[in-house]
């Protein structure tokens, strides 16, 4: 018999399957590809935490040789304590900036988590928030880490969408007396106070409000546009101009777009055509409302998706839970039904009807109760006919005195001695239609045909 033989593999400790050393730590960033991303600016400051130096010295000592060899300024604003300089569309240093802490991390997921494709289609006009915000809610959960998301930098959002609360200026509340006296003692991090110290802004006195429906709506839809950028998906000029030109051709034209969404026709037609600048987001925010979009399938038109408004969702759910638990307004209901069972027309509209019951809107009487709604859209649409006719039968009967007091034959001078808006399309047809019955008539000397 043969000797087995066992062949033993040498492995070699210097070739290791570990990443390459880098000059800094490899710090993950928080929430790519959601829409609680984290900011450059909140990603700099844990950096230079983890170092345990402050976000200057980090700097100093790594980013402005750096720039300097390629003449750019200092990047002192960017770690500024009291403005935020995450977000800008024309700062060459900030995005020299992101490729030199790209360099040193060896992380190449900073370029897309920092947001520069999606600044670059976007005009810096309105963009950025010059004061430092923050939702309480999201501090206060002791399961989420310290940092700032750059969703708060935006200047559009004014809400949490997590937790449907307004922001708050970071402020510090606490007295003179508990805060530091040197500034270099104070930690560098995002949701601990650089004036006292406290540990997620629990020193912060402002009023904490509820957010409005429109505010989270706005928010959440940031809030997905962040998650597909920081998310590394593809965004361009070309692709925010074939969005523009969805947004047009579901309004079936500029002109339609511009009125609904209040943008300027010309500015909508340049940019849908790539010929003008660069759109705010305030601009993009409202042509996707406009036309039922959302911001997402403007700026990434292969993500499109309709757009589902949140609030009106949620709408038939709230009003039928306060119907099934308001006898009241039960009992309102029923006596309203009863009398539009009686009535051939009625003055009050279903939103006020609405709101003679208490209730909030239309839609929600829709909601509560679709049968008196309906009876109260006929009735008071018969009551709108009945005006009308009134109104026709006086203006025949103004024109037809005008016209025998010898006033004019001219329906233009006819319409300028009764003050009627040539812009009136139906009352020039009534005018029209009574003068030729007039001019026609034997009275005038026409004969009777």
């Amino acid at each position: 018999m043969g000797k087995a033989t066992s062949k033993v593999e040498v492995i070699d400790p210097c070739a290791s399957h570990a990443p390459p050393l880098s000059t800094l730590y490899r710090l993950p960033w928080i929430g790519v590809g959601t829409a609680y991303c984290e900011s450059l600016r909140s990603y700099l400051w844990r950096l230079a935490f983890a170092h345990c130096v402050v976000p200057y010295r980090l700097v100093e000592t790594f980013v402005r040789p750096y720039m300097e060899a390629q003449g750019l300024g200092r990047p002192w604003s960017f770690v500024g304590t009291g403005r935020t300089y995450s977000l800008s569309s024309k700062s060459i240093e900030l995005r020299a900036l992101v490729d030199r802490l790209s360099q040193l991390t060896g992380l190449d997921m900073i370029v897309s988590a920092s947001l520069q494709s999606l600044l670059s289609v976007l005009s810096g006009a309105g963009l950025v928030s010059r004061i430092e915000r923050f939702c309480p809610a999201c501090y206060a959960d002791e399961d989420t880490p310290l940092y700032g998301q750059v969703m708060w930098e935006f200047d559009v959002v004014k809400a949490c969408p997590k937790h449907g609360l307004r922001l708050v200026q970071a402020i510090c509340g606490s007295p003179i007396e508990g805060r530091f006296h040197n500034r270099q003692e104070a930690p560098c991090v995002r949701g601990v106070c650089r004036k006292c110290g406290s540990i997620r802004m629990q020193c912060n006195r402002e009023q904490v409000l509820p957010a409005s429906a429109e505010e989270v709506r706005i928010a959440r839809e940031i809030g997905e546009v962040i998650a597909v950028a920081s998310g590394g998906a593809e965004i361009s000029k070309a692709g925010l101009v074939r969005g523009l030109e969805m947004c047009v051709a579901a309004k079936g034209g500029p002109r339609s777009l511009s009125c609904a969404s209040g943008v300027n026709r010309t500015s909508i037609s340049g940019m849908a055509h790539g010929r003008r600048g660069k759109p705010t987001m305030q601009m993009l925010l409202a042509l996707a409302k406009a036309s039922d979009r959302s911001l997402v399938s403007i700026i990434c038109p292969t993500l499109y998706r309709p757009i589902v408004w949140r609030e009106e969702v949620t709408l038939s759910r709230n009003v039928l839970r306060r119907r099934r638990l308001d006898p009241e307004l039960n009992e309102a209901i029923e006596k309203a039904k009863a009398s539009y069972a009686c009535l051939e027309s009625s003055p009050l509209s279903a939103a006020g009807l609405a709101k003679s019951l208490g209730i909030s809107s239309g839609p929600s009487l829709k909601s509560m109760d679709p049968e008196l709604y309906a009876a109260a859209v006929a009735a008071h649409g018969r009551y709108k006919a009945e005006l009308r006719l009134a109104e026709e039968q006086a203006l025949r009967d103004a024109v037809s005195l005008a016209f025998a007091q010898g006033v004019s034959t001219s329906a233009v001078q006819i319409a300028r001695h009764l003050k009627i808006f040539f812009g009136s399309e139906w009352r020039m047809n009534v005018l029209h239609d009574e003068l030729k019955r007039l001019m026609d008539s034997p009275a005038n000397g026409k004969p009777c045909e």
